[in-house]
């Protein structure tokens, strides 16, 4: 469900079914137009368990993704984020990019630069996620590497 109802200048999403589910998935998503451009995120979200995710994702379809996520490490014991990727179904977590991250808004960009893509976080300063803004800029006279 998306709205603008829970905070004033913000978009919530509250969670449904997983990202691969064909039925009920929250997700906002902008169409690329260019396989140059840097999509940039600020978001505030607050995990409980380990079911409760979110973040931004290159999504090809239900069974092809990346995810840069804040989520609930039931191993670390509180908020972290990592990356996940699924490749024809194929579910693999990058454990090496696992951190604990605190439960402040946190900022996330995702760089794409031809066939090379790069996911960066950061800090500036219920089971929601309020996000403060979608930013995506893209250069679509560049051609392909």
């Amino acid at each position: 469900m998306v709205g603008i109802q829970g905070r004033k200048g913000y978009v919530r999403l509250r969670g449904q079914e997983s990202r691969t589910s064909l039925n009920k998935v929250s997700i906002l998503a902008r169409k690329l137009t260019s396989v140059y451009a840097t999509i940039t995120t600020k978001m505030e979200f607050v995990p409980e368990v380990h079911q409760h995710s979110a973040g931004l994702i290159i999504y090809y379809d239900n069974m092809n993704y990346i995810n840069l996520r804040k989520y609930y490490s039931e191993t670390l014991g509180q908020s972290a984020i990592s990356i996940i990727a699924l490749e024809n179904g194929v579910k693999t977590e990058f454990v090496n990019t696992r951190k604990a991250v605190d439960n402040v808004p946190i900022y996330f960009r995702l760089e794409i630069r031809g066939k090379h893509s790069q996911f960066y976080w950061g800090y500036d300063g219920e089971h929601y996620a309020d996000f403060d803004f979608f930013e995506y800029v893209a250069k679509e006279d560049c051609p392909m590497e």
